[in-house]
């Protein structure tokens, strides 16, 4: 009844995502609640820009206007206006791409997470070395 089939592709659960999130032109995540989310940590990390709503650990993955946009919750215009402006501007699309993925290296790589780990595991042991 939206007439989106042939512009948008729901693909159900799916096994290879890593070069599924290579062809995206943006992703959006429109979470009325949220934890700390991997599909935005991944999609970041594959240089998609992202749209979500502003719930949860969104805002600790999203740098709003960097990465992506944070919107409100239960904001369906919101959500709107900004993938089309993604999509309307490449630029500004590959600009966030780019950040995302610095972002993501950054702060959720594997050596970063082992990394915070082994600080919280000394310090709770009593030998942190800072």
């Amino acid at each position: 009844s939206l007439e989106i089939h042939n512009k948008v592709l729901f693909l159900g659960a799916r096994q290879d995502i890593p070069p599924l999130l290579q062809v995206l032109d943006v992703f959006a995540l429109p979470s009325f609640s949220e934890g700390m989310s991997a599909a935005l940590i991944e999609s970041m990390a594959a240089g998609v820009p992202i749209v979500a709503t502003d719930v949860g650990g969104n805002s600790e993955v999203v740098e709003h206007n960097v990465t992506g946009y944070l919107i409100p919750d239960n904001d369906e215009t919101a959500m709107a206006d900004r993938l089309l402006d993604l999509l309307r501007n490449p630029e500004t699309r590959w600009r966030m791409g780019e950040a995302g993925r610095r972002r993501a290296a950054q702060l959720f790589s594997l050596q970063t997470m082992v990394n915070a780990y082994t600080d919280i595991y000394m310090h709770v042991a009593g030998r942190r070395d800072s």
